[in-house]
C-alpha cells in the first residue's frame, strides 16, 4: 500500500473518534486490561446496548478495536449459550502527519547505531540523556503546579498520563503502565529502549522530588516494561539494585515475568541486557556454518 492510500485509510479510521459516543466507547475499552462486552461498554458510555453494538462494530470495522468471542457464563459446550462478542484495543498504531514525517525511522536508525557500538558508550549516553530529560520534565511540572495540587503521588500519575503511559494504580499502590509510548522501537531492541524508558521515568521521579516510588523493569506482554512500586512495598528481590544484566523472575498478573531493577544506576552497560540470548544464537549459527564449509 502506498503512503497516499495509507494516509487516506488512517484518516478515515481516526475520523470515527470525532463522534463523542464512539470516542467514549473507545476510551473505555482501551482503558481495560481485558476484552469488554457490549453490555458493559454500553453501561460505561450510558447508552443503550443496541446503539453501543452499532458504534463498537464501526470501530472494529476500521481496526480501531479488535473482536473476539467467548462464553461469559460458567457453562461450556451444549447449553452454554452463544459466545459473547468482545472488544479490545489492538496493537495497531495509527499516525497521521501532514506533511508526511517519519520520526519512527529516525528512532530505528538511532537504535541500530547503539546496537553497533560495541563499547556501549552510545547506550550509556542515551540513558543519561533520558534521565536528564525526565528530570527536566519533572522539575517543570513541580515548579509549575499550584499549591492546591495534591500529593506527589497524584502528580506522578498526572505526568505519566500526559505522556501517554496510561497509568493504573492497583490496590497495593503499584502503578502499572498500560501503554508504552516507545512500543515499536522496543520491539527492535528491548535492552536499549526499555532501559532508556527506565532512566526517563527515574529522572521524572527525581524531578518531582518524590521518593514514594521505585521504578523497575518488569517485562510482561501487553503493557509498558516499567513498573512503579511503592518503596515501602518493595519485594526482597528488589531490595538492592541489580547488577547490569542481572535478572530475577517473579509472578506477574499475566504469569512469570522478568524483574530488572536498575533504577539507581544511571549509567548502564547494555552489553549484558536482554539481546544477549540473540547474540548467542547468532554465534552458534556462524559456528555451524563454518563447520559445514569445513566438511565440504
Amino acid at each position: 500500500m502506498n503512503s497516499s492510500r495509507r494516509l487516506q485509510n488512517d484518516l478515515a479510521a481516526l475520523s470515527n473518534l470525532d463522534d463523542p459516543v464512539r470516542r467514549r466507547l473507545y476510551e473505555y475499552v482501551a482503558s481495560q486490561d481485558r476484552p469488554v462486552g457490549r453490555g458493559e461498554a454500553a453501561a460505561a458510555a450510558q447508552i443503550g446496548r443496541t446503539l453501543a453494538a452499532y458504534h463498537l462494530d464501526r470501530l472494529a470495522e476500521h481496526e480501531l478495536l479488535s473482536v473476539s468471542y467467548e462464553r461469559l457464563g460458567k457453562r461450556r459446550g451444549q447449553g452454554g449459550g452463544r459466545p459473547a462478542k468482545l472488544y479490545s484495543r489492538p496493537p495497531r498504531e495509527l499516525t497521521v502527519s501532514v506533511p508526511p514525517r517519519d520520526y519512527l525511522l529516525a528512532g530505528r536508525l538511532l537504535v541500530a547505531a547503539a546496537q553497533r557500538d560495541a563499547s556501549g558508550s552510545t547506550s550509556e549516553a542515551l540513558a543519561e540523556a533520558a534521565r536528564a530529560l525526565g528530570a527536566e520534565a519533572g522539575t517543570a511540572r513541580r515548579e509549575g503546579r499550584a499549591t492546591s495540587v495534591p500529593a506527589p503521588r497524584r502528580a506522578v500519575v498526572a505526568c505519566l498520563r500526559e505522556r501517554g503511559y496510561e497509568p493504573h494504580e492497583d490496590d497495593q499502590g503499584v502503578i502499572w503502565l498500560r501503554n508504552c509510548p516507545f512500543h515499536e522501537l522496543a520491539q527492535q531492541n528491548r535492552g536499549i529502549i526499555c532501559t532508556m524508558n527506565l532512566s526517563l521515568l527515574a529522572g521524572l521521579l527525581a524531578g518531582l522530588e518524590t521518593n514514594d516510588f521505585s521504578p523497575s523493569l518488569e517485562i510482561e506482554p501487553g503493557r509498558c516494561c516499567v513498573v512503579l512500586r511503592p518503596r515501602s512495598q518493595r519485594k526482597p528481590s528488589q531490595s538492592q539494585p541489580a547488577r547490569v544484566g542481572e535478572r530475577t523472575v517473579g509472578l506477574g498478573r499475566a504469569g512469570p515475568r522478568e524483574v530488572v531493577d536498575l533504577a539507581e544506576r544511571p549509567k548502564l552497560d547494555l552489553k549484558g541486557s536482554f539481546p544477549k540470548r540473540r547474540k548467542a544464537r547468532e554465534v552458534r549459527v556462524l559456528t555451524e556454518g563454518e563447520e559445514f564449509f569445513r566438511a565440504r
